[in-house]
């Protein structure tokens, strides 16, 4: 968990990449015998961002998302103010469905690879998965099925749908025993305001 709050902290999803990478490189020249059924988290799942197609920026205002993962439905609603710092998004409400899918979605910078909390906000990224642990074996796999439809102050903004198949690692801890990891898929959209 506390790699998966470092990763979500990383405003891109190159960056989060890349530090994966890292980690992953480090625990496999330590050898064999640290790849444990706990020692490598998975960095799975759907990641996904949205920037406006002018490249200007996130108009203020209140943004509501309704995300649908599979058969799973949520809600979310994000407050864009004049500075990506003063700018916010609630917790991912779950309205229906029987699949609880880990996710979070914030409000990104206008350019990706800076982080200012004093410049404006340029868009917005989520990351979504499912994963569960049975002993010492887990398990993280990414939603199939998306929907992704964006409403500004009442103006409808995006209605985005996927269906990913992921590339599955059936033993990303070192041993089939230990679970499997879905790859990171990542996909991209673009509005206009």
């Amino acid at each position: 968990m506390r790699l998966y709050r470092v990763l979500s902290s990383l405003p891109s999803s190159r960056l989060r990449a890349a530090v994966v990478a890292v980690a992953l490189g480090s625990l496999a020249a330590a050898g064999p015998a640290c790849l444990a059924c706990d020692s490598i988290a998975c960095g799975g799942g759907l990641d996904w961002s949205a920037r406006t197609e002018d490249g200007a920026g996130l108009l203020p205002g209140t943004y509501t998302f309704d995300i649908t993962l599979e058969s799973s439905s949520y809600a979310v609603e994000c407050t864009v103010a004049e500075t990506v710092g003063e700018s916010d998004c609630g917790e991912p409400t779950k309205v229906m469905g029987d699949v609880d899918f880990d996710m979070m979605i914030d409000v990104s910078h206008l350019d990706p690879n800076e982080w200012n909390p004093e410049g404006p906000a340029g868009g917005f990224y989520f990351y979504a998965y499912d994963h569960t642990d049975d002993g010492a074996a887990s398990s993280t796999r990414g939603p199939t099925e998306v929907r992704i439809v964006a409403v500004h102050d009442g103006d409808p903004l995006m209605d985005e749908s996927y269906e990913i198949t992921y590339e599955r690692d059936e033993a990303f801890r070192g041993e089939e025993r230990c679970g499997y990891c879905d790859s990171l898929e990542s996909r991209e959209a673009t509005f206009s305001q």
